[in-house]
């Protein structure tokens, strides 16, 4: 089954949509398929706020199954608005269980059983549904629930997509100068930085 890609497809007001698979590819999973998302971040990837005044760009991504089921974008709103996504690589909903994935550095240092505890109040209130929480690094070998398949296939699937877009926090790209001229070649005999060309057309 071909996966539909529809890049402009908005899932909520704080998200940009960079990447989005609404169905199936392959056959990894039980119709595992993934969108990536970005959004305007307050928090290092530690969780700890950035300089007054400043802000960087945060790229995750949504691991989806084969229902693609949106209700995930409620725990990530308001994860997002309580602080706690910064840490986030990958977050996906299988079977009512809410699996993320935060950078390794985060977690070897944070508060675990407190960050856990934060998620697992979000996910009690789904939408009025209840999902339970498991929550790693990225780099431990056993993504439980993420996605529904052998550990090799599993890591390879994530691994892949890290491959393919950098996730995490970055500065944001400076967008260029819309009234910037374009360089362009000097002709012969033009006047260039205070020089003149070493072929004069006399």
């Amino acid at each position: 089954m071909n996966a539909q890609k529809s890049p402009n497809v908005s899932y909520a007001d704080f998200l940009t949509t960079i990447y989005d698979e609404q169905s199936p590819i392959g056959k990894i999973g039980r119709g595992t398929h993934y969108s990536v998302f970005g959004c305007t971040q307050w928090r290092d990837e530690n969780m700890k706020s950035l300089k007054r005044g400043t802000a960087k760009w945060q790229r995750f991504s949504v691991i989806w199954d084969e229902d693609h089921d949106t209700r995930v974008i409620h725990p990530i709103w308001e994860a997002y608005f309580n602080g706690l996504l910064s840490p986030v690589v990958f977050i996906g909903e299988r079977k009512g269980a809410l699996s993320i994935i935060v950078n390794n550095n985060f977690w070897g240092s944070c508060d675990q059983a407190s960050y856990y505890e934060k998620w697992n109040d979000i996910a009690n209130c789904v939408l009025c549904d209840s999902w339970s929480v498991y929550i790693q690094s990225v780099y431990q070998k056993r993504h439980t629930y993420i996605v529904e398949d052998e550990d090799e296939v599993r890591n390879t699937y994530l691994q892949n997509i890290l491959n393919l877009w950098p996730l995490g926090i970055f500065a944001p790209e400076v967008p260029p100068d819309p009234f910037e001229p374009e360089p362009r070649d000097a002709p012969v005999g033009e006047k260039v930085n205070d020089e003149w060309s070493d072929d004069l057309p006399f």
